[in-house]
């Protein structure tokens, strides 16, 4: 059937299917080009996040929580991968409060460039997701103390209450805190 055709069809057909395969092709690398310069978009929720947080954590310093995380990504997929990993774009994406448990969600836009052998060297586009909670231990060691009024035994809702809001007794904390990087994952 296709050698019908094929003899049915002048040399313009021909030459015209090839233009239109050769148009494809040129359409489907420059797509991949275009995938491999544009950086991945992140979910950027600063504006909404960031005064929450600040309520709740008024020492929170979201430059240094970003350039923590950015180093950790360059750490994990940098040297030791590639040489040339570049940062786009670091982002907040999720905060949750309860009781003094504390996560904030990162997203952020890299990419390096990995050697294909024969094909040659390749961008690649990613985005990560990092954890940052805040981690709440007992002076002895304990992890994730319980924020307990000493009196009532009602949870304190914040870390910065200064009494509890249910019988008003002056809340002593005698706890470390510390935000730390608990997780981290490529999304795409």
């Amino acid at each position: 059937m296709t050698c019908l055709l094929l003899q049915d069809a002048t040399i313009y057909d021909i030459l015209d299917i090839m233009r239109n395969l050769f148009e494809l092709i040129r359409m489907v690398k420059s797509a991949d080009m275009t995938a491999q310069i544009t950086p991945k978009s992140v979910s950027g929720g600063d504006s909404i996040f960031l005064p929450r947080i600040l309520r709740d954590y008024p020492q929170f310093n979201a430059d240094f929580a970003k350039g923590k995380i950015e180093n950790h990504i360059r750490g994990k997929y940098g040297a030791e991968h590639f040489a040339d990993l570049k940062i786009h774009r670091t982002a907040i994406s999720y905060y949750k409060n309860k009781y003094g448990s504390s996560t904030i969600k990162f997203q952020t836009a890299f990419q390096y460039t990995s050697d294909e052998g024969k094909k040659g060297r390749r961008i690649s586009q990613h985005k990560a997701e990092t954890k940052y909670t805040f981690r709440v231990r007992d002076k002895d060691g304990g992890t994730n103390a319980a924020l307990r009024c000493g009196h009532c035994g009602a949870p304190v809702a914040r870390l910065g209450d200064k009494s509890c809001a249910y019988c008003g007794s002056e809340v002593i904390l005698d706890i470390e805190q510390a935000w730390e990087i608990t997780g981290i994952n490529i999304i795409n």
